[in-house]
């Protein structure tokens, strides 16, 4: 079994420069990265768009010249990916042969100015890619925290009078961040024999056994889904869980964190608590 991110973290592990620009959109000028090989790209319109997303890339950095020599060089640059984006609006066979002739270029008369091109895009788009990673990663963790929220939620409103003959007194929706949902409840029946390895070790903290939590019966749900064997199977930040509560002097169900005997294996397998 594998994860998306097979590491868990948390917001505040985002590099504090990253982490302030998260909200940022980036242009394909900004992603642009001049080591990239255009020779791998398949279709004349995909050369046409790396040739202007280069193109961009390079009146960005010259706008930000006072130099005549750099503003000089980051046009030759411009020109140059100018010239590759018209050849590639007529046909791949055109474009190929303007790539052959920009490569040329780079080697001599361009070598000054492509240089001095390439060191001042990399690091931009390095660090543009790194944010966007991050980017996806927070989407990512705030959507599939959003889905266990609201599989224990929806669960509570079928049950808005409180534990019955179906729900004890907690509800846990948990989920995977691969499409998989579950929702437990506590007081259930048989538990999957990963899931008392999972348990081997944890120290019963609260005044109710280990093994009878709604996040439990979540979690033994998702072991049977995936067809887990072994603890080693789970793989670590994979599994995201909330839980709620039944008030029975407020009588009705609240969010809660995990009770201290769950935390202790939810934080093994590094779930994400919401």
């Amino acid at each position: 079994m594998t994860s998306a991110h097979p590491k868990p973290k948390s917001y505040d592990d985002i590099k504090p420069a990253v982490r302030e620009k998260l909200k940022t959109v980036f242009t394909p000028a900004d992603l642009f990265d001049p080591a990239g090989d255009p020779n791998l790209l398949t279709t004349a319109v995909d050369v046409k768009t790396w040739a202007e997303a280069g193109r961009t890339a390079a009146q960005g950095l010259g706008k930000a010249r006072k130099l005549s020599s750099e503003k000089e060089k980051l046009e030759a640059v411009e020109q140059q990916f100018a010239r590759v984006s018209v050849a590639a609006g007529r046909d791949l066979g055109a474009a190929r042969q303007a790539l052959v002739a920009f490569a040329g270029w780079k080697d001599y008369p361009g070598g000054d100015s492509w240089g001095f091109f390439a060191d001042l895009q990399g690091p931009v788009a390095k660090f543009a890619a790194e944010v966007v990673v991050e980017q996806r990663w927070v989407a990512w963790l705030e959507a599939t925290k959003q889905t266990t929220q609201a599989i224990a939620l929806d669960e509570t409103k079928r049950h808005a009078n409180g534990p019955d003959s179906v729900v004890g007194t907690v509800i846990a929706g948990m989920a995977d961040g691969a499409g998989g949902s579950w929702v437990g409840t506590s007081g259930h029946g048989a538990v999957h024999r990963v899931m008392w390895d999972l348990l081997d070790g944890v120290n019963q903290v609260e005044a109710w056994e280990t093994h009878v939590c709604g996040e439990v019966d979540a979690m033994n749900q998702y072991l049977v889904a995936h067809a887990v064997n072994s603890v080693a199977d789970i793989p670590v930040g994979g599994v995201f869980s909330h839980a709620r509560t039944w008030d029975a002097g407020q009588r009705k169900w609240k969010a809660r964190a995990a009770c201290g005997n769950c935390e202790q294996w939810l934080k093994r397998i590094g779930a994400y608590l919401s």
